[in-house]
């Protein structure tokens, strides 16, 4: 049996978003977030009670409810990426826009300290639901500034190296 003794470790995370939607649909623009903490959200089957004889049977619901998808990431020097991500919100507040326009896809890629990828998650209906501050501070030292979003989806799917993705 052969131990594998390759970890992943947060900077070998990133999520590419393609085609978020503006204003101005020609000008659709893609962001690749550098990761320093996520989570691959829980899913929940919920019971529901059916009544039986007389009584009640609980029994899986075959609705899958997904948890939110919180992500902390690295804003780049030119606050490209934080910016992408709140003109996103914008076009999505805007009332003249038809909501089912404001969902994209989202790839969320772990690689391996070698730099191999070793899943792929594949979010589909993403919409940005909350874009966290920005603090700006001198007293942090030459830390980097950061930034943490959390999404909404339709549903993931998992992919291993070698899985054909769907489209």
């Amino acid at each position: 049996m052969t131990l594998n003794i390759n970890k992943s470790s947060p900077p070998n995370f990133e999520l590419s978003i393609t085609k978020i939607p503006t204003k101005n649909m020609e000008q659709t623009k893609s962001v690749l977030l550098q990761i320093y903490s996520t989570v691959i959200p829980g899913i929940d089957v919920p019971a529901i009670d059916t009544p039986f004889m007389g009584r009640r049977i609980r029994r899986d619901s075959t609705v899958m409810d997904y948890q939110d998808w919180n992500v902390s990431f690295f804003v780049d020097a030119d606050f490209g990426n934080w910016k992408v991500l709140h003109d996103w919100m914008v076009y999505m507040c805007d009332t003249d826009i038809l909501p089912s326009s404001h969902n994209i896809n989202g790839i969320l890629s772990l690689k391996n300290d070698f730099g191999i990828e070793v899943m792929k998650l594949h979010f589909t209906d993403v919409w940005l639901k909350n874009l966290g501050e920005v603090t700006l501070n001198y007293q942090s030292g030459e830390e980097f500034l950061q930034g943490t979003a959390t999404f909404d989806y339709g549903k993931f799917d998992i992919y291993m190296p070698g899985d054909i993705m769907e489209r």
